[in-house]
């Protein structure tokens, strides 16, 4: 896509550096060997890495479903939405839980052998 793009871009400026030339030569002769360079993926390789390509690539494979799996992941956010609410009432439910299990180990402790 980058080549098909540049090569439009050369196909439009090119006439145009023609009929400058008419004018300024040696300016459009320097304009001309200037898009040769710029064209040349040999030297520039239109500006991204091949492996930024690749990358990209894989993450427009990655994110290919995502458009149909907004719906399940909007919904799951409505559903969290007061979880933050919630943090404070588990964790003192989680404090009274371990509270009543250390009083289980410690009456389990204090009972005299052969009784449990």
């Amino acid at each position: 896509m980058l080549a098909e793009a540049q090569g439009e871009f050369l196909d439009q400026v090119r006439p145009a550096l023609a009929e400058f030339s008419k004018t300024a030569p040696e300016l459009a002769s320097l304009l001309n060997t200037l898009l040769d360079e710029l064209a040349d993926p040999r030297i520039h390789g239109f500006g991204i890495s091949p492996d930024a390509i690749e990358l990209f690539s894989s993450a427009a494979r990655s994110l290919g479903s995502f458009e149909d799996n907004v719906h399940v992941l909007a919904h799951a956010a409505d559903k969290l939405g007061g979880l933050e609410d919630k943090a404070a009432g588990l964790l003192n439910a989680a404090r009274r839980l371990e509270g009543a299990a250390l009083a289980i180990q410690s009456a389990i402790a204090d009972m005299p052998r052969g009784r449990w």
